[in-house]
């Protein structure tokens, strides 16, 4: 009769523990909703905004090889996830932080973004044990894959034809302009991240790395851009075609120009 009892005890006492055990899960479920805060069209935190702006400038006004293609694959994968990013952590976007996207591949300065996202969170590395029940694990993955997919198709599957000009300076001027703070705001926001992925061969009519081209500190007007609070990195895609200009001297002229305009290089690589 006691072996009974104690059997029945102990399953009533099993029950009871799995009836906590869930309530403790919906409780913190119902917290979670609370304070998550709502995301915008982008992903974004509606309220708050982006935690930290990251700008890409894609140079395509020359067809990419084979290499380059690898590479940038490379750069792909680290963008989108963090736990890839052991060569240069800064590349990751986390979560809350947007991304914008342009491209240039025509001979004048892109009018808008190719596109402009940000990380909502929901990568599946980075789940916590608790995340599929606090979070709308589809809804989650759903946005999660559409960050994703928007950098994936970063680079043209159809290859570009040259273009006669190539003004760098002057769209990362614009760009900048568009989307990092100022300098008043600059204490009170983090650095924005500018990513420039090009053969870094400046050539309009205003300056050409073609030929003889000045100082940094030298220029003026468009070929300035102020790059306060903003960290660069510096992707060098070297060609052979441009081998006798791409010299150290243009590898060094460019985190000398980054650092002229008050800017921080934090990853410079020729690939």
């Amino acid at each position: 009769m006691n072996q009974k009892r104690n059997t029945k005890t102990n399953r009533k006492a099993k029950w009871f523990a799995i009836v906590i055990v869930l309530l403790f899960i919906a409780i913190m479920a119902g917290l979670w909703t609370l304070q998550e805060e709502e995301l915008d069209s982008q992903g974004c935190p509606r309220e708050s905004g982006p935690s930290r702006e990251v700008i890409v400038l894609l140079d395509t006004s020359d067809p990419l090889g084979d290499k380059h293609k690898a590479e940038l694959g490379r750069i792909l994968r680290e963008m989108t996830d963090s736990a890839e990013s052991g060569r240069h952590d800064r590349l990751a976007v986390r979560e809350g932080e947007r991304l914008t996207l342009y491209r240039l591949e025509t001979t004048g300065i892109p009018d808008d973004p190719i596109a402009q996202i940000c990380n909502p969170g929901g990568n599946p590395r980075e789940q916590k044990p608790l995340d599929g029940f606090t979070r709308g694990a589809v809804i989650t993955q759903w946005r999660w894959q559409q960050f994703v997919n928007v950098i994936q198709n970063l680079f043209p599957k159809k290859q570009p034809q040259a273009f006669p000009t190539s003004p760098i300076l002057e769209t990362i001027a614009v760009i900048t302009a568009r989307h990092t703070s100022s300098r008043r705001a600059s204490q009170d926001v983090s650095p924005s991240h500018l990513v420039i992925i090009s053969d870094l061969l400046q050539h309009t009519d205003k300056l050409s790395h073609y030929d003889s081209y000045l100082t940094p500190e030298l220029l003026r007007g468009e070929l300035k851009a102020d790059l306060t609070n903003v960290e660069v990195s510096l992707f060098q895609l070297e060609r052979l075609k441009y081998e006798k200009y791409q010299t150290p001297d243009l590898y060094y002229w460019w985190s000398d120009w980054v650092e002229a305009m008050g800017g921080r290089v934090v990853w410079q690589q020729a690939i």
